[in-house]
């Protein structure tokens, strides 16, 4: 997909969690909704429009929902091969991603919202196809909550193997991050794993804003690299997850990761401020 694709969907009203009774739609740059299954999935599509919407947001789909519903069936999965019962596999996006309203939710450079699926080897580098920069003028770019470099949220969800590459672009208001902008599990499933899932963007955002994740609840978050940047005009910033937390009997670890940031001329401070 090439040049611009905008829409406006149809006005949601937004629950404190998506509780699984989200609306069928979405807006993509390759399809709006999917519903996949184990042998019916996305693979290798890539997007190079830059998409505007208002709500369930993707580079190549606004959202995204899978079969995997217990612990069971994840440890089935990733006994046998993974890759050929993926949800979405080696699909890529380098189009700009971008909210359109003040109060839009879920934004992604490959997918808005997932649920209940198995993300391999995706990869964003979100405005790079147009050539974007920011800088503080375009601090009105910064709408949208859950924005990530490869989902907005993510619910019950692996991604495995993705990356978000150099010079590529994640923005957003709250709750951002460079490869999700919020994790939710009613179980503990894992982002990365053995290969690394990394971040290489500038995710740039208010507040909730991570390397990684802007939010995590519940979810291990394993072998992730950040070597990009990870800004916010207000508070929960962190280079791997904005803001870590688990709920009674359940957990939310890091394990393994790294956060790398090299700014020594303060060239990167001088494109998020006002210098």
């Amino acid at each position: 997909t090439n040049g611009k694709l905008s829409a406006v969907l149809p006005a949601c009203e937004w629950q404190d969690e998506a509780d699984g009774s989200e609306p069928q739609y979405g807006v993509g740059g390759v399809c709006g909704y999917a519903g996949v299954t184990e042998n019916r999935h996305i693979s290798m599509c890539t997007n190079h429009a830059a998409v505007t919407g208002s709500s369930f947001t993707g580079g190549i789909v606004g959202q995204l929902a899978g079969p995997y519903e217990t612990a069971d069936e994840w440890d089935r999965l990733f006994d046998g091969n993974p890759a050929a019962k993926s949800s979405l596999y080696q699909c890529s996006s380098d189009g700009l991603i971008l909210c359109g309203s003040n109060d839009g939710r879920y934004f992604g450079g490959i997918a808005g919202y997932v649920s209940r699926a198995l993300i391999m080897e995706a990869e964003s580098a979100g405005g790079r196809a147009e050539n974007f920069t920011y800088d503080i003028t375009k601090s009105d770019l910064l709408k949208g909550d859950y924005v990530g470099g490869i989902a907005g949220c993510g619910k019950q969800s692996v991604f495995y193997d993705c990356f978000t590459r150099k010079n590529g672009y994640v923005l957003g208001q709250n709750y951002v991050g460079g490869i999700v902008g919020g994790m939710r599990g009613d179980h503990t499933w894992r982002i990365g794993g053995t290969n690394v899932t990394a971040n290489a963007g500038y995710v740039i955002g208010n507040s909730y804003v991570g390397g990684i994740i802007g939010e995590n609840i519940n979810n291990k978050i394993e072998d992730c690299i950040n070597n990009g940047i990870a800004a916010g005009y207000g508070s929960y910033i962190g280079g791997i997850v904005g803001y870590n937390d688990a709920e009674e009997g359940k957990t939310a670890e890091i394990l393994d990761c790294a956060s790398y940031l090299s700014d020594y001329n303060d060239a990167i401070y001088r494109m998020i401020v006002d210098q």
